[in-house]
């Protein structure tokens, strides 16, 4: 009965029971794989990529890191060197400052020496005069030890000014040598440790684990400018917060007091964050994250909601933000043991920091509210799609060969192959029709005037609902087409044509239509572009017939100056498509490849082209460029 009970009920030492349980103490003791920045030995650039480590082993590195830190704090202007060695092939690591060292003294409570107390008992150390305010890493006296119990070997180095003390703990701190006291005017303090790689079920110290720690130091040194850090020798002694940044990226916006450090540059891929309470980062973030940002996103919502009438919500706008804070605060409680949130009110951090108008102003002039504003305009895009979608569900019913004005292509089988002319006036696609012969590829489609404008159109003036027809002549489109909103088109056989060609007048008016078709097609599937679907047709506009022999010229331009120097001849004009004969549109179809135009993808030129020919609140630009416009130089 005795050996059941004890076997229950264990009762566990402080060693044992840090052992046994780590996570309370140190975080988790299995390997986990993450995305983070880590620091490129070969660029000195910092950059994001999938390591594998385990947490405790790195927190109890930091632990001793961060005790340099504190120190280096409490004595401003002693402690201004902190050297790191880290030795791959053994896995031994050395921390060494030259800070005022430990009081080599007898504690009384212990009467063991300081150093040896402060590294071999829990809750032990100098932060827990809770009434006093102070802004260190350490705050609950167990770091240092536990690092101490989770190492095969610890070494204590330290002079006090007056007296030099060393210590070597062994065997996860069950062991210890006698204290070595001497003489000593070199202050400083020097930790050696061998993490117990058993215990972490790792054999040796590993890339991902070193360039973990490497990333440490030099956090450290970003958060700490008054300090000189040397990794195996090399300095790494960074100025400011804002050359920590320069690390990630160029030209961010900065602004920062004594305590807090604020850098943010736009992001592409949402939200993202590197930040630091008293020197320790932040991993998970926190209510000082939520404190800086929400002052942003409210400054930049005002900005965007009186100039572009748009009332976009913070967290849309925190979406486009990339943040880099560095602050110090008053007794910081975490969510855990490994520090990688803060959970103090801010009400607590006996700090402050306040946005200003001049920073809000260049945060937008750095491109976040552009970024906003795009991303608004995709989104509402996007609904407008999936709502067009929802009522075009069933405009392909029925047979597309009913639709009045249009002639369809007779081939039925390989439909990719064929060609459908939308043209302006019934009698352009009459000729087309009669012009075809047995060719049984193509097809014609008869414009009524200008195509609807769908940049700006009310959605149900486009495909209509319960309560409008929506636009015949749009729906007719896309029963000949096969085209459906909302659907991408990924290959010329989702149509029931592969190529689509516009055939209008070469005037003004002719332009204007085409261009509305252009627009018509971009907005809703700009891939027809790519996919090489969308052409123009460019008929002659001018005929010279010189003893028999006709030259055709495109452009009243391209014939003044042939006609120069040209010999007598007969001149034929056709604005109009009406003009043609239709032996002429034979001859044309039958050579149709000399006058056919490919429009290619839409780069940002093109799409700002239309914007600027048809979106209602480029009005103003665009009255300045309608007196020399040209719908299709920018796809030419």
């Amino acid at each position: 009965m005795t050996k059941k009970i004890s076997q229950t009920y264990r009762v566990l030492d402080e060693i044992e029971h840090i052992r046994l349980r780590t996570g309370m103490y140190a975080g988790s003791t299995s390997l986990q794989e993450s995305e983070e920045y880590i620091f490129d030995l070969s660029t000195k650039k910092m950059v994001k990529r999938k390591i594998s480590y385990i947490p405790a082993l790195i927190k109890i590195f930091s632990e001793i890191l961060d005790n340099s830190i504190d120190e280096a704090k409490r004595a401003p202007g002693i402690l201004d060197v902190i050297k790191v060695e880290i030795d791959k092939t053994t896995g031994k690591i050395s921390i060494h400052d030259n800070g005022r060292g430990i009081p080599v003294e007898l504690h009384p409570d212990t009467n063991t020496y300081v150093p040896e107390t402060v590294f071999s008992n829990l809750r032990s150390g100098s932060n827990f005069n809770d009434e006093e305010d102070q802004s260190l890493i350490g705050t609950n006296g167990v770091g240092s030890t536990i690092c101490n119990v989770l190492s095969a070997e610890f070494k204590i180095e330290t002079c006090d000014g007056k007296k030099h003390f060393s210590q070597t703990f062994s065997n996860g701190m069950r062991d210890k040598s006698e204290p070595h006291i001497k003489n000593g005017t070199n202050n400083h303090t020097k930790i050696t440790f061998l993490p117990d790689y058993e215990f972490f079920k790792l054999t040796s110290l590993d890339d991902d684990h070193y360039l973990k720690m490497v990333k440490k130091i030099i956090d450290a040194a970003g958060t700490n400018p008054q300090i000189k850090f040397y990794i195996n020798g090399e300095k790494f002694y960074l100025k400011s917060f804002s050359d920590y940044v320069n690390l990630y990226c160029d030209g961010s916006v900065t602004d920062e007091n004594k305590d807090w450090k604020i850098a943010v540059t736009p992001s592409d891929d949402g939200f993202d964050q590197v930040s630091f309470v008293n020197s320790v980062e932040t991993y998970n973030g926190g209510t000082h994250i939520n404190y800086v940002s929400s002052q942003i996103t409210s400054k930049i919502r005002e900005f965007i909601l009186k100039k572009h009438k748009l009332d976009i919500r913070p967290s849309e706008i925190s979406s486009h933000l990339r943040m880099f804070i560095s602050c110090q605060v008053n007794r910081p409680k975490f969510s855990s043991q490994t520090k990688d949130q803060l959970i103090s009110p801010s009400s607590e951090y006996k700090t402050s920091w306040e946005v200003t108008d001049k920073f809000i102003k260049r945060v937008i002039e750095a491109g976040v509210v552009d970024r906003v504003l795009l991303w608004a305009e995709a989104k509402a895009k996007a609904e407008e799609m999936r709502i067009l979608k929802e009522l075009s569900k069933d405009i392909d019913k029925g047979n597309p060969r009913r639709v009045d004005k249009f002639s369809d292509a007779m081939e039925d089988n390989d439909r990719h192959l064929c060609e459908l002319y939308l043209t302006e006036g019934d009698s352009a696609r009459l000729s087309i029709h009669e012009s075809r012969g047995k060719n049984p590829y193509i097809g014609s489609f008869a414009l009524k005037g200008k195509l609807l404008n769908v940049m700006d159109a009310d959605l149900k003036k486009v495909i209509g609902g319960k309560d409008s027809d929506g636009n015949k002549e749009i729906m007719n489109i896309m029963k000949i087409t096969g085209l459906k909103i909302g659907v991408p088109v990924k290959s010329v056989k989702d149509l029931r044509f592969g190529k689509i060609i516009v055939l209008s007048d070469q005037d003004l008016d002719g332009a204007h239509i085409g261009g509305l078709l252009f627009n018509f097609f971009a907005y809703f599937w700009p891939e027809l572009f790519e996919l090489g679907i969308i052409y123009r047709m460019n008929t002659p506009l001018v005929i010279a017939n010189v003893k028999g022999k006709e030259t055709e010229f495109l452009t009243d331009e391209d014939y003044e100056e042939w006609s120069k120097t040209a010999s007598k001849h007969e001149v034929s004009r056709f604005k109009g498509l009406g003009k043609f004969k239709t032996s002429r549109f034979k001859k044309i179809l039958e050579n149709r490849d000399n006058y056919l135009i490919r429009i290619g993808k839409l780069e940002a030129v093109d799409m700002a082209g239309l914007d600027l020919a048809f979106k209602g609140t480029k009005a103003d630009e665009r009255k300045e460029w309608l007196s020399d416009v040209n719908y299709f130089s920018s796809f030419d």
